[in-house]
């Protein structure tokens, strides 16, 4: 199977992160479907408080 566009996660959800950490990594075949790739994850992460409830639309949490 061949896919137009992909995101490799760097860090799960509940895992720490400081500000600068790589969170994800997106591939794309050309430009203009990263940029559908990119606008679809808007609002798809969510940077929360530590101990907060964590919850995922990628389903590995």
């Amino acid at each position: 199977m061949v896919h137009s566009a992909g995101i490799d996660l760097a860090v799960k959800p509940g895992y720490s992160v400081r500000a600068g950490d790589l969170l994800y990594t997106l591939h794309a075949e050309d430009a203009d479907r990263f940029a559908l790739a990119l606008d679809s994850l808007d609002g798809a992460l969510e940077l929360g408080e530590p101990g907060a409830a964590v919850a995922s639309r990628f389903g590995c949490g």
